[in-house]
């Protein structure tokens, strides 16, 4: 996670320039890339200095990552920066003080999207956008769009994905993932034809019940 140097998340609603940031996890830890600026590969290591984080209202304390990774992030951004990792060992609840545990993300574990209801999105555009606007975890084919709405549960080869309550989504869905460039759809659009009491949503925060893996192409049931 990036923050301030007060340990307060940063995120693409304040800095779209975060999208085009590529890291890769290697057995070696994170490289980073990004256009204009020189790879650089950061090694997780738990020894670093203790930086107290926040991620909304929510804190715990992480492990900062060096003042190497500190200062690519604080040149590309043009402000001063930190990287911090968690810890394995370190634990943080899920939204409403949960029993589960999660690490940086907003407030659950996992983003469930559904190809039917951004191509229903996309037919209202007039620029079309891809799926990795609304960076989901599980991306789910077939159906009718909108049903992600009435699931409960998914479910599948040891699978147990508990729908936990809709996304709501902010500006950071008019970001180009590609180019961090940003504008005002597709959020205005989904506010038009997808507004309801939790606000303007798309997709299900969901949590994982037990240990289980999943693969591209598997069939998952629904249930209501």
């Amino acid at each position: 996670m990036i923050t301030d140097p007060d340990g307060r998340f940063l995120t693409q609603r304040e800095h779209p320039r975060m999208a085009t940031v590529r890291p890769r996890v290697t057995d070696e830890g994170i490289t980073l890339a990004a256009p204009g600026a020189p790879s650089l590969l950061v090694p997780t290591s738990r020894g670093n200095a203790p930086l107290e984080v926040t991620v909304w209202k929510s804190g715990c304390v992480a492990a900062d990552q060096g003042d190497d990774a500190a200062g690519w992030f604080s040149r590309l951004l043009e402000r001063e920066c930190r990287f911090a990792w968690m810890p394995e060992e370190i634990s943080r609840p899920i939204s409403g003080g949960g029993q589960e545990a999660i690490t940086f993300a907003d407030g659950y574990p996992l983003l469930v999207c559904h190809e039917a209801s951004l191509e229903e999105l996309n037919s209202h555009l007039d620029a079309p956008v891809t799926m990795n606007r609304f960076r989901a975890n599980v991306v789910v084919r077939g159906g009718s769009p909108w049903e992600e709405d009435r699931w409960s549960r998914l479910t599948g080869d040891g699978v147990e994905l508990e729908m936990a309550k809709p996304c709501e989504r902010c500006k950071v869905v008019t970001v180009n993932q590609d180019t961090g460039e940003g504008g005002k759809e597709p959020l205005k659009t989904l506010a038009s034809i997808q507004r309801d009491v939790d606000g303007v949503c798309f997709g299900q925060n969901a949590i994982h019940r037990g240990t289980s893996s999943l693969r591209v192409g598997q069939s998952l049931q629904v249930h209501l």
